[in-house]
């Protein structure tokens, strides 16, 4: 049903879809025309090809639901936000739900046979947390949003946890 092409091709275009959304944020950022829209764009990409990549996977887990519905919550938020719509905190609050639930499923696969397998995955995970606080805590302090030493704070936490994890691994 699934070749390794068609899953390249909507990581690709996942890709593609991150890069339209950053694009659009630095529109925005910089007040140039259209950035509302180019991030528009990039949230349904993004939320569209990451379905179809669903779709089309072969065996698919409970943190597979979990991702999916992350990345629709993220989108839906985001998209909320910008344009400055209702029930954006509520959006907001599930995400957050959905972020605990799936780093508690990812970290809970720790004592699986291949331990030391995991710790590199788990590695990786906790590298791209890492950098997401860090440049979610950057964007923060650029656009005087509040939230950013919480961001800080987990962003510290993670590169600890993300240290003593390849440490382990080694």
């Amino acid at each position: 049903m699934t070749n390794k092409h068609d899953d390249c091709k909507y990581k690709r275009l996942i890709n593609i879809g991150i890069a339209i959304l950053i694009i659009g944020m630095l529109f925005s950022i910089e007040h140039l025309p259209f950035g509302y829209q180019i991030i528009t764009l990039g949230f349904v990409i993004i939320s569209i090809f990451y379905f179809l990549h669903f779709l089309i996977k072969k065996s698919k887990q409970f943190i597979d639901y979990v991702k999916l519905i992350l990345v629709f919550l993220w989108s839906i938020n985001g998209l909320l936000k910008t344009h400055h719509l209702l029930y954006t905190p509520i959006v907001s609050r599930l995400f957050v739900i959905f972020i605990i639930v799936w780093v508690m499923l990812e970290l809970s696969d720790l004592g699986s046979n291949n331990k030391i397998q995991k710790l590199k995955e788990k590695s990786s995970i906790l590298k791209w947390l890492v950098v997401i606080c860090i440049t979610g805590e950057m964007i923060f302090q650029i656009q005087h949003w509040q939230g950013r030493i919480l961001l800080s704070f987990c962003g510290l936490f993670l590169t600890y946890f993300w240290l003593n994890n390849s440490k382990k691994s080694r």
